[in-house]
């Protein structure tokens, strides 16, 4: 598949992503953690597969994550780079080669909520605010009292992330 078709293959994607649901949920913004919240550096290399009511794709990532900042980048399978996200509590800047604009805030946040320690994930996802958390060993789930924003299952190193917002899903495995 050209790069071209791949990149209006992800123009549908995205617009599918953000045009369906399953059931009304209130979308709130999910919150960007600080990167001196992580329990120690952590490299990140993986393959994920995000599913939709248009379609699937897979893209590559590898993300670097410690005290001082966040990286990551995202490539198709070609190699070339279509996501570049830094964030070093403050400001978040993001590099895209797509044409259409992806949602990277919301991606680096749900990263952080699969893999940030559980008191960061208590403390900025408060009661008060409407968030309505179930923290699990192999399980996240994040509400609002409209429903179930965000679940996040892990088995082992692979993660499966419903986003019930957005109604798409993405599995996420080890390189």
């Amino acid at each position: 598949m050209s790069t071209i078709a791949r990149l209006g293959f992800l123009l549908l994607f995205l617009y599918g992503c953000s045009s369906t649901r399953l059931a009304p949920v209130p979308l709130a913004a999910m919150v960007l953690l600080p990167p001196q919240d992580i329990a120690g550096p952590l490299l990140l290399k993986r393959k994920v597969i995000m599913q939709a009511a248009v379609g699937e794709m897979q893209f590559l990532m590898v993300a670097r994550f410690d005290t001082e900042r966040l990286n990551l980048v995202a490539l198709l399978p070609s190699g070339q780079p279509l996501l570049t996200l830094n964030y070093d509590g403050l400001e978040l800047v993001q590099q895209s080669n797509a044409p259409v604009e992806i949602p990277g805030r919301d991606i680096l946040a749900i990263i952080q909520f699969a893999n940030w320690p559980e008191e960061s994930i208590r403390r900025h996802y408060r009661s008060a605010e409407g968030w309505i958390l179930e923290l699990e060993a192999n399980s996240r789930i994040l509400s609002t009292p409209g429903g179930v924003f965000l679940k996040i299952d892990r088995q082992g190193e692979e993660l499966i992330v419903d986003n019930f917002a957005h109604n798409y899903r993405v599995l996420v495995y080890p390189l």
